[in-house]
């Protein structure tokens, strides 16, 4: 199976209610060729929201765990990908085969906020369906890039047309103004102002370079406009060893 994994994944080695659902606030609109591993969850479980995510192979996605969290059991037409284009209407689509929150996730403190998915149907790759790379020690930039389908202005309209914006890598003294934020985490963007991901990006990937994933959106507080992202390659092995259980199991089912 190890050797499945490393064929069919690229991992490269060389105050907490205010969860998001995902949103660039004040970004610009972009092409899907500049993130080609952007993906949009259209989710209706007990509620009906979006998410964003990122692809990891051709049947695999990274996103948020609280994405998902009000879905366990719910694996049918409810729980939409989409993907391969900027525009909602134009994107191909699939639905979900099976999903692995961490099993450490807490729905308060967003601590342990990430998931993998299966697609019950692969996405083909080309110029605008692309893998993401993950490392387990990225050289980390000063700046960061998002994109997402969210929340585009203070009404909450939702975007059909793909966005991003630039994220500043903050330092632990700026993220405290945050207060306590989760072991595992790191926060991004502007301390006020717009240019940050808001509801409905969540789950969206914080790229750098050579599209490297180093988080996942979280959540922000409403207060400023840092956001909280998971970071990727403190959760590398669990993402390696929950990605060759989730294909295995999602394979065996058929």
């Amino acid at each position: 199976m190890k050797y499945f994994i490393l064929i069919h994944i690229i991992f490269i080695t060389k105050h907490v209610n205010s969860k998001m659902e995902g949103f660039v606030m004040g970004g610009d609109f972009t092409k899907i060729h500049q993130y080609p591993h952007s993906i949009y969850l259209n989710i209706a479980c007990k509620a009906s929201f979006i998410c964003g995510g990122s692809i990891i192979n051709q049947d695999l996605i990274l996103t948020a765990g609280h994405c998902l969290e009000e879905c366990k059991g719910q694996v049918d037409d409810f729980l939409q990908v989409k993907y391969g284009h900027e525009h909602l209407h134009s994107m191909k689509s699939t639905s979900i085969r099976n999903f692995i929150i961490h099993e450490k996730y807490d729905e308060l403190s967003l601590h342990n906020d990430i998931c993998l998915v299966t697609t019950m149907r692969p996405m083909a790759m080309g110029k605008f369906v692309k893998r993401i790379a993950i490392m387990r020690s990225p050289n980390l930039d000063k700046w960061a890039y998002t994109a997402g389908w969210g929340v585009i202005n203070l009404k909450k309209d939702v975007s059909t047309v793909l966005k991003h914006t630039a994220q500043k890598l903050q330092p632990a003294n700026v993220c405290r103004l945050l207060g306590t934020i989760p072991p595992g985490t790191f926060c991004a963007g502007p301390i006020k102002g717009q240019g940050a991901p808001d509801q409905g990006d969540s789950g969206s990937a914080l790229i750098i370079s050579n599209y490297i994933q180093i988080g996942i959106v979280s959540y922000k507080i409403k207060r400023y406009s840092l956001v909280v992202y998971t970071n990727v390659s403190y959760h590398y092995n669990w993402i390696v060893r929950n990605a060759a259980r989730l294909i295995c199991r999602s394979r065996n089912r058929g």
